[in-house]
């Protein structure tokens, strides 16, 4: 076994057991848990998101983007302006900090009508701006319109 803290690098063979969460530390260990009091963690947010509102793409309108209370989860509905009844689409964005999740990645899920969806992730670099984040957005909506993805 490799007896090496892989949040600080330390050697942690001559550490008690009650210390230390597999082979790490468990003071690194819980410095790295989500803490709003740990200024060393930045939990991930997405800043501008109520600006997505109104994008629209070959007829498909972003409208009502939200996040939950702790802005794990961020989600919007797309509404189909190009037929009568005006379907609805959701978009989600699940942080590196939802609960379902644990990798430094966004990812981003967008379910038609007959909830057929189309899933991607992101890196932070990528969200850092709404250009990019509306590219990815328009890819999926390709993806979705043009029957790409297997049921």
């Amino acid at each position: 076994m490799n007896w090496i803290c892989k949040y600080c690098g330390g050697d942690t063979s001559g550490v008690d057991l009650d210390y230390l969460i597999n082979t790490d530390h468990l003071s690194c260990t819980l410095n790295d848990m989500p803490n709003p009091s740990n200024p060393k963690r930045k939990i991930m947010k997405i800043k501008g998101w109520d600006k997505i509102s109104g994008f629209t793409y070959k007829g498909m309108c972003i409208v009502n983007p939200m996040h939950n209370a702790d802005e794990t989860k961020y989600y919007a509905t797309i509404l189909n302006l190009n037929l009568p009844q005006k379907p609805k689409w959701e978009l989600s964005v699940l942080t590196d900090e939802h609960k379902f999740k644990r990798d430094d990645c966004f990812h981003i899920i967008l379910r038609n009508e007959n909830n057929i969806s189309s899933t991607t992730m992101a890196t932070k670099e990528m969200m850092k701006s709404l250009p990019r984040f509306r590219m990815l957005i328009e890819t999926m909506i390709d993806k979705l319109t043009n029957n790409e993805i297997q049921i």
